[in-house]
């Protein structure tokens, strides 16, 4: 009887086997196996997780979503005060450059008023003040939110210097 020749050999069908099992897609917890002792009396061949991994892990779990709940609002803290003093420079170094531009003599001393600007009450001071040297002034513009009071902390304070005489 003459035996039947086939195209492949068989190590070459081996390889080619061997290639679609590396290319085929696996679930991640293909690998998994049950972590039960076999002589514990439990039953094996059953994969998968314990009621205590399962809360292990959601415990796990929560705890980073409460870390990145803290730390995003901690961002908008952020954002909101970083508005608040990039507004209240803005608003100090408007002052500032009236004080600077002033045609008259500016008085030494404290001037002080309101202004609203972005949607939002703002008080200002500036305080002109007399330097080492007598052709020369120190001035002062300190701005905070309106809602801060007037003994709140500043959102912003510039310094500058100009001479006594226009």
């Amino acid at each position: 009887m003459r035996e039947k020749r086939y195209r492949h050999s068989l190590p070459s069908f081996q390889r080619r086997l061997e290639s679609i099992r590396a290319a085929t897609w696996t679930p991640a917890f293909a690998g998994v196996t049950n972590r039960r002792a076999a002589g514990s009396g439990a039953r094996t061949g059953q994969d998968g997780f314990t009621l205590i991994e399962m809360i292990v892990a959601l415990a796990v779990l929560s705890l980073g979503l409460v870390a990145l709940l803290n730390v995003t609002g901690e961002n908008v803290r952020a954002a909101s005060r970083i508005r608040e003093n990039v507004m209240g420079q803005i608003l100090a170094e408007n002052h500032l450059v009236e004080a600077m531009l002033a045609t008259e003599a500016l008085e030494t001393g404290r001037k002080s008023g309101e202004e609203d600007m972005a949607g939002r009450h703002w008080l200002w001071e500036r305080t002109v003040s007399p330097t080492g040297n007598a052709a020369m002034l120190r001035i002062e513009v300190s701005v905070r939110p309106g809602d801060a009071g007037e003994d709140g902390p500043a959102a912003a304070t510039l310094t500058a210097f100009r001479r006594a005489e226009p």
